[in-house]
């Protein structure tokens, strides 16, 4: 067999990147998830709006997960 040679390095360019991206996409995430499950209600005009899955226990799951996951971020 012909031996190998396997470099390896790390780029903290890339790895910064990464984390950045990683941040904004967790972000937009629980950002939409909030929006779906949201519930306002104005007192003086006596109008409501809820998000589409607002009340829904399945919405409530996934975000617990996510933040379990992530180590209670």
């Amino acid at each position: 067999t012909t031996p190998v040679s396997v470099s390896v390095s790390r780029s903290a360019s890339t790895i910064s990147l990464a984390v950045k991206d990683f941040v904004e996409s967790y972000n937009d995430l629980t950002k939409s998830l909030s929006d779906l499950g949201h519930y306002s209600y104005n007192k003086d005009t006596k109008a409501s709006d809820a998000g589409a899955l607002q009340g829904e226990n399945a919405l409530r799951s996934v975000q617990s997960q996510l933040r379990s996951v992530l180590g209670g971020v």
